[in-house]
């Protein structure tokens, strides 16, 4: 549990402990997400497919409607760049070239996922 949390706890003498659980609960259903996301993106590549592969390449806008068809909202697929940034930054630079982004949004989304994640 962050500290924030934990200092929110002591604060309000755990009155408030539940929302903070809560809270927690939902922040870790959201890396969840994002594991099961990285794990299925990696056994596509380990079966061979490259980016270079007709059959994987798509643009952005197709990507985010798969994924918003499978009940990711924006919060949760903001969240998903921030763990990619934090976690394997090469990566998300090569995934959102994959997904045919201009070099100016790709620097856009990384400074402000790198941004989000100083805020946490």
């Amino acid at each position: 549990m962050p500290l924030n949390q934990i200092k929110d706890i002591i604060d309000t003498g755990g009155m408030n402990e539940s929302n903070i659980l809560e809270r927690r609960l939902n922040k870790l259903n959201q890396e969840i997400r994002y594991l099961r996301f990285q794990q299925k993106l990696i056994v596509e590549m380990l079966k061979g497919k490259t980016p270079t592969d007709k059959k994987m390449l798509m643009d952005s806008q197709t990507f985010i409607s798969i994924l918003k068809s499978t009940g990711l909202d924006d919060e949760t697929l903001n969240y998903l760049h921030i763990q990619f940034e934090k976690n394997s930054p090469d990566s998300h630079q090569f995934f959102l070239e994959f997904l045919g982004l201009a070099d100016e949004e790709i620097k856009h989304i990384r400074e402000c996922c790198r941004q989000e994640e100083r805020k946490t």
